[in-house]
């Protein structure tokens, strides 16, 4: 199991696990060899989902940071935490989701973070957000 959301992969102050190229290239060997990756803490022990809380200082869907977490390399399931009811909706509705409901925008404040964590070195260089922000 292992934690995958957009903090630790920005390496975002005390949500930082691990450098973001360790953890792609980590993604990466287990899918060449095999082996399948179940994600927990897909929203940050609920800090995401709350725009006060988040370092992002916005809030996006359950939704959005499922997909997030499946568009990860060896990803094979998502496994949230449920307190109630509405969280078992929540997260059952990202079946019906449209690909628009999944996708997850970059706010101001990720981009300058993936700019100053030297993930990317400008506007002209989007194609590598494919490992961090895609949606299939």
């Amino acid at each position: 199991m292992f934690s995958i959301n957009p903090a630790y992969d920005l390496n975002f102050g005390d949500y930082a696990i691990g450098e973001f190229d360790e953890r792609m290239n980590l993604y990466r060997r287990l899918e060449k060899e095999g082996v399948g990756i179940s994600v927990m803490k897909a929203f940050c022990g609920g800090k995401l989902l709350d725009a006060s809380e988040s370092p992002f200082h916005q809030a996006l869907s359950k939704t959005q940071y499922i997909q997030y977490a499946l568009d990860k390399p060896g990803v094979l399931t998502v496994l949230p935490g449920i307190r109630n009811d509405q969280d078992l909706q929540d997260v059952l509705a990202f079946f019906k989701a449209s690909k628009e409901e999944k996708d997850r925008p970059l706010s101001k404040r990720e981009y300058d973070l993936v700019i100053a964590a030297g993930l990317m070195e400008d506007k002209t260089d989007l194609e590598d957000f494919d490992d961090i922000f895609v949606v299939k």
